[in-house]
């Protein structure tokens, strides 16, 4: 989350890379400190819609679910995690690159 953070500016709720091999970079629907969070993957999600006020999110095997968040707000937060895999893996064939923490640094 730090490194989305130093990356993407001082945003709450940031992505976090998951895996940058395979791409998987994933989002929360709310802050991480509430149990009932869910995490997106935007690579999964098909479309977005919105239904009763709330934002409806359909995944790429059919799975429709409801999220207690406006649509915009919810369209956001996943253009924000695309942005931030691209940002970590690049677009094609990028070479990989992190942020090392600076208190691990030697």
């Amino acid at each position: 989350m730090e490194t989305a953070k130093s990356l993407l500016g001082n945003k709450h709720m940031c992505p976090v890379m998951v895996n940058p091999i395979h791409k998987i970079c994933v989002f929360p629907n709310k802050s991480a400190k509430h149990d009932d969070t869910m995490w997106f993957n935007p690579n999964l999600i098909l479309r977005t819609n919105t239904f009763n006020g709330k934002a409806t999110v359909e995944s790429t095997n059919g799975l429709i679910i409801t999220v207690s968040s406006k649509l915009y707000s919810f369209n956001h937060k996943l253009q924000t995690a695309d942005q931030f895999k691209k940002m970590i893996v690049g677009t094609g064939t990028k070479p990989l690159s992190f942020k090392q923490d600076p208190k691990k640094r030697a």
